[in-house]
């Protein structure tokens, strides 16, 4: 499990939003924000019920997902003032959960946490959904102070 300083989890438990960067077969990057939690060491980020251009089954982030596990999540502050920005930059490996089969557990228990950081997901369908799973390799954190 990644080690973080106090300070970098502090960062992530106030942070709303991250960043999620996926890799398609062709090697182009794709970078959407994202919801999440952060828990045990590890990221989840939903599919939710917010309009998207395809089905959730077809939304690129799964389908790069599935190519190619490694993914990169940054959760920033950013300030006017510069003197107080900050990140955590993380590296790692993703997968998507359903909400049935060996993963069921974890998946309830992410869902749950998203429940209480997000009052917006109390009355969703994201229990039906995948989530996605990232499992950190290695994590940078930087502050300006």
């Amino acid at each position: 499990m990644v080690q973080l300083p106090e300070e970098a989890l502090r960062l992530i438990q106030r942070r709303p939003i991250a960043t999620l960067a996926t890799v398609d077969p062709e090697s182009e990057p794709t970078v959407v924000p994202i919801c999440f939690v952060h828990h045990n060491g590890r990221l989840y980020t939903p599919i939710d019920d917010k309009r998207k251009r395809v089905s959730w089954g077809r939304l690129k982030r799964l389908r790069n997902i599935e190519h190619n596990p490694r993914v990169s999540v940054l959760v920033e502050e950013y300030s006017k003032d510069w003197s107080q920005l900050a990140y955590v930059l993380f590296h790692g490996n993703a997968e998507a959960l359903l909400p049935q089969g060996p993963f069921a557990r974890e998946h309830r228990v992410a869902i749950d946490l998203f429940h209480d950081k997000y009052a917006q997901y109390r009355s969703s369908t994201i229990d039906r959904r995948p989530i996605i799973r990232v499992i950190p390799t290695r994590a940078t954190f930087w502050t300006a102070t």
